[in-house]
């Protein structure tokens, strides 16, 4: 290989390299760009004289309890920051509700790689907004997430505080180091049922084979509180799916040591093109973050020509993608939300008319891969939940056609229209 060859494979190693660099940096900061923005939501508050104070909230979809928020009396007013010292209660209509409560905390940890010994089994009285999660004629279940683990807590008629479900951790005085969660929620949960004269062999089955978790938490409570069992109250993610058609142009790139990598033209052509994806919400009511699995299917006719027409190459090739997606939803709102996304494509091609002429030559089929990588990146705008504008870009991430000295890319842009539903 000689130099100019060497040297020109180097650059182009530098260019893959930099182009992984800027797709992982582009996935990590779509969540910080998304949670820098604000989300104004319609809502209310009740102050410390349980006055009631409607408006909007910004809606942060929290992943700890929040201590303080942020509430315009109108969209253009100036905001105002309310903390568990200023208001007793406030809801997001729709979305999500928090009461201020002072209660116990436990705070020994239950994630095995970060037990400690001797174990924390403080319990500190705090006053915090508990979020709630289930209303019922019997029971209210709230949870508290912190820095340390996420808790539940119950409220009913004959308790005047919420009290936490125990999961507990001990440490077996045989063997100083083994460590035993002891779960405590569950005797309280059969003691709830038998409160409120619900017990059955199902539902303590059911008790007995339930997990510290919102799901199976949610569950056991919506029995006690006779709601069906997959209640509304505490159901977060979603499914949806998606159908799009667009118009896709698809081009050429040479690079390396070759006459039609130099002073040339590179042409497409707008064709249909189709996609079909399922979405997974992860909050139905914020709509914020979506994790998308869809298949893109389009057709290209590009070109490339060397300046002087002394070479050419033409490529048909129709092209199946599978494209993950993490979809951060910038600014959010009904009717109108602006979205970015971002992921790898897998890709499969097979090629029609390919073509290839230099020097006058006689024209020759060059031998292009079927499977290659990319990556997609991805704008657009959402209204009202139903129907998506975007324009995409399908950026190689490897070769069509690779040897020594040359290689080929096919980028792509799309312009299209997606209906959710």
């Amino acid at each position: 290989m000689g130099n100019c060859s060497l040297k020109e494979h180097f650059l182009y190693l530098a260019k893959i390299n930099a182009m992984y660099k800027f797709l992982l940096s582009f996935i990590l900061l779509l969540p910080v760009v998304a949670f820098s923005q604000s989300n104004y939501k319609k809502g209310f508050v009740i102050n410390q004289n349980s006055d009631t104070v409607r408006g909007y909230i910004n809606y942060q979809e929290w992943q700890r309890n929040p201590s303080s928020i942020a509430f315009k009396s109108k969209l253009d007013a100036s905001a105002e920051k309310f903390t568990v010292l200023d208001i007793e209660y406030f809801e997001i209509e729709g979305v999500d509700a928090y009461q201020r409560f002072k209660v116990a905390i436990s705070l020994d940890i239950l994630l095995p790689d970060r037990f400690r010994n001797p174990i924390d089994t403080t319990i500190k009285t705090d006053v915090v907004f508990l979020k709630i999660i289930q209303k019922g004629e019997n029971i209210t279940l709230f949870s508290y997430t912190d820095a340390i683990k996420s808790r539940y807590y119950y409220l009913h008629s004959k308790n005047a505080v919420p009290l936490e479900l125990r999961n507990k951790v001990q440490i077996d005085p045989q063997e100083n180091t083994y460590v035993t969660i002891q779960q405590l929620y569950k005797n309280q949960l059969l003691y709830l049922a038998e409160l409120f004269n619900v017990s059955s062999s199902f539902l303590q089955k059911r008790i007995k084979k339930s997990s510290y978790t919102l799901k199976d938490i949610a569950d056991v409570i919506g029995i006690i509180n006779n709601l069906q069992e997959d209640g509304e109250n505490y159901k977060r993610s979603e499914t949806r799916f998606s159908l799009g058609i667009g118009a896709t142009k698809g081009l050429m790139k040479y690079a390396g040591d070759n006459l039609l990598a130099k002073q040339v033209t590179s042409r497409g052509t707008f064709l249909p093109s189709g996609e079909v994806g399922i979405d997974l919400i992860l909050n139905h009511a914020a709509q914020r973050f979506i994790l998308r699995a869809g298949l893109m299917y389009h057709t290209a006719k590009s070109e490339v020509r060397r300046t002087g027409n002394t070479g050419y190459h033409l490529l048909d090739a129709q092209t199946i993608s599978f494209i993950p997606q993490f979809i951060a939803n910038v600014y959010n709102s009904n009717p109108i939300s602006v979205f970015f996304a971002a992921g790898p494509a897998l890709n499969y091609s097979s090629y029609g008319r390919n073509e290839q002429v230099i020097l006058g030559s006689t024209p020759k089929e060059l031998k292009m891969k079927a499977l290659w990588a990319g990556a997609n990146l991805k704008a657009g705008i959402t209204i009202k939940r139903k129907v998506e504008l975007f324009y995409s870009t399908h950026i190689p991430l490897t070769a069509v056609y690779d040897v020594i000295t040359v290689s080929i890319k096919t980028p792509s842009a799309t312009a299209g229209i997606n209906y959710l539903f």
